[in-house]
């Protein structure tokens, strides 16, 4: 069935009132869709992801990309994002494509090591949410067919798409001149401090009862997680995935705010 993409709007400056005015539009690809045309522009990325998957299980964080200018029928598409060694840690880097490239997708694992030797997060962390923000907002993520994968030595596999990307990347934003980039040391520090207490209701370190953090719960993190995406209006989609990355399903968080709604991509 044909998605409707005419959408009603009822202009204001008329005297007396305007007559509502219907305006064809063409809309980004649904969640599901950026999934699917992902995966059918890409046919080596499914197993990809199962590789990757694979590596979570380790010490250290790996991960791959590919940029959007790559087709069916280019060469090695999918690459291995680089890694940085900090105080004895190795993570992956989401460094900016070089122009005009724009990233298609990341994906990338939470090691069983983590930080401290306890694990890492089973969830995105709130440091992965601020590295997209800052990407959508320096123009090097193609917004209308980005995806982002996780996968984590819990065991949890995740995709999360990002509807409108300005304003969540503008929730992130902490720049006072993010138009200039040489400026961008101009720190807003009163909103910078108003992010921070944000996570702080979220994500903790050392551990907390009903937040997210190295060692918690993985079902309690998805629900932390949603309530967060819910409570600060952030623009992205979650799913679920299954191990051979062919299944995804989208979870939401249900009125009561306790329980998952889980819908299926089709």
């Amino acid at each position: 069935e044909e998605e409707d993409n005419t959408v009603v709007i009822s202009p204001t400056h008329c005297p007396g009132g305007c007559p509502a005015i219907e305006e064809e539009v063409t809309p980004f690809a649904s969640p599901c869709n950026k999934i699917k045309n992902l995966h059918e522009k890409h046919s080596d990325l499914k197993s990809a992801l199962v590789t990757l998957t694979g590596t979570a299980s380790g010490s250290q964080e790996n991960g791959i990309y590919m940029y959007s200018s790559a087709t069916n029928t280019s060469i090695n598409p999918i690459q291995p994002l680089p890694s940085y060694t900090s105080a004895g840690v190795t993570a992956v880097g989401l460094p900016d494509p070089p122009s005009p490239e724009k990233y298609s997708m990341i994906a990338h694992t939470h090691d069983a090591t983590g930080p401290t030797g306890t694990g890492s997060f089973s969830i995105f962390s709130w440091q992965d949410l601020t590295r997209f923000a800052e990407l959508i907002h320096d123009g090097k993520i193609d917004n209308s067919s980005f995806v982002t994968f996780l996968a984590t030595a819990d065991g949890t596999r995740y995709a999360l798409t990002i509807e409108f990307s300005e304003a969540f990347a503008d929730y992130f934003d902490i720049r006072k001149n993010y138009n200039q980039p040489s400026s961008n040391y101009n720190m807003d520090f009163k909103k910078a401090t108003e992010i921070d207490e944000d996570r702080k209701k979220y994500y903790s370190d050392p551990p907390s009862v009903g937040r997210i953090h190295l060692t918690s719960n993985p079902a309690d993190d998805l629900i932390i997680f949603l309530k967060m995406k819910k409570d600060l209006k952030l623009d992205f989609t979650l799913f679920e995935v299954d191990p051979t990355y062919t299944t995804y399903t989208k979870v939401s968080l249900s009125s009561d705010g306790t329980t998952i709604k889980r819908d299926n991509c089709k």
